[in-house]
């Protein structure tokens, strides 16, 4: 029979590890805090590029600066479903490749682009040396957020 101080390491030793890796660190506060924020849908992966008259069309006030254009959103799968899979709680910026015609304001004839993971894609699986699919079950539209200021 066991002592009910040995039953409590056991069960510490058991089960501590479980709970440490339910730990998670959240952001202090959201990326979409501040800015003016634009729901960018994304069908499919690829490169995208977005003009100025098309921002404009959308009743986007420019010029802009440049600097304060930025992308995000999630690239990749769709979170793992498991309680103590990896997450991130916020949004991570996505690189932009912008071209202001080198007077640093963002305007009509100015353009971006950037590369974006559609909801459903491929992800490598190393130990078989091949591909796997991934499908995303909820929804056949990734989303991105475009700020512009903030």
């Amino acid at each position: 029979m066991l002592s009910p101080l040995k039953k409590a390491w056991i069960w510490l030793l058991l089960f501590a590890p479980l709970f440490s890796r339910a730990q998670r660190i959240y952001a202090e506060h959201s990326q979409l805090a501040s800015g003016s924020w634009y729901k960018i849908g994304i069908p499919h992966s690829g490169v995208y590029k977005i003009d100025g008259l098309f921002l404009q069309q959308l009743g986007i006030s420019l010029p802009a600066t440049t600097v304060q254009i930025r992308l995000f959103g999630r690239n990749g799968p769709i979170p793992g479903e498991a309680g103590n899979a990896p997450y991130n709680d916020d949004l991570q910026e996505i690189d932009l490749d912008l071209h202001d015609g080198g007077d640093g304001q963002f305007g009509s004839n100015d353009w971006l682009a950037f590369y974006a993971a559609g909801s459903h894609g491929w992800l490598p699986d190393t130990s078989r040396q091949r591909f796997m699919q991934y499908h995303n079950i909820y929804s056949d539209t990734a989303y991105l957020f475009l700020l512009i200021g903030g």
